[in-house]
């Protein structure tokens, strides 16, 4: 991460919430991804279909664009959510361009690796602070956690990926609100945006968890 570089900026850029970057202009679509490829450029690609297999497309002028399905988050998913990857879009890089086809892969999990090692030194640095100032960061929910009481299902915490980038952080519902908080699932769903602070990182590997919460908006993350 460079030295004017902030945690919240790259969450704009990977969460959705602000300017992207955009491929240089050139006469052809293809031309214009060969290009990003060459520059190392970030883009933001919106997809259309998902095929059986997972994998997602979309067709920019007369180059059709693929992105495997191991590499949205670095491994294959459950195809029973196939729907919610076309939701919003990606930050990506381009891998490999195909001229014969007219087809350019690109990756959302080589983009967010290239930034998470940057955004994690600068949270472990802020949280090395004597006198921490707060650590605003916006997350996307990739999960509300559950569990069984007395024979009913309930809410215990959401999961969500700081910055998009793929850093897990926790916010506990307890930590969700100052008042009493029943259930999580009529406040949020998979994919919402939620602005936290983060508290502190649990866990002893160099990637640990963070700790956050809603109501002062803080979280504990994990890498």
């Amino acid at each position: 991460m460079g030295k004017n570089e902030d945690v919240l900026g790259v969450s704009e850029m990977f969460l959705g919430e602000g300017p992207r970057p955009a491929a240089t202009t050139e006469e052809s679509a293809l031309g214009r991804y060969r290009s990003a490829m060459e520059n190392g450029e970030y883009l933001s690609v919106s997809f259309a279909r998902v095929d059986a297999e997972g994998n997602l497309s979309m067709v920019d002028g007369d180059v059709t664009v693929c992105m495997a399905a191991d590499q949205i988050n670095g491994r294959p998913y459950d195809l029973r959510f196939k729907a919610q990857k076309l939701e919003g879009s990606y930050v990506v890089k381009v891998v490999r361009v195909e001229p014969e086809s007219k087809k350019a892969w690109v990756s959302h999990q080589q983009a967010r690796m290239e930034k998470r090692p940057g955004i994690m030194r600068e949270l472990d640095r802020r949280l090395n602070l004597k006198r921490k100032p707060p650590i605003k960061v916006k997350g996307r929910v990739v999960r509300i956690q559950s569990k069984r009481e007395a024979g009913e299902e309930k809410d215990v915490g959401v999961w969500l990926d700081l910055c998009g980038v793929g850093i897990l952080g926790y916010v506990h519902i307890s930590n969700w609100r100052p008042t009493y908080t029943s259930e999580l699932r009529s406040e949020v769903r998979y994919g919402d945006v939620l602005e936290v602070l983060v508290q502190e990182k649990r866990g002893y590997s160099s990637s640990g968890i963070m700790s956050a919460n809603t109501q002062q908006i803080a979280i504990t993350y994990k890498g």
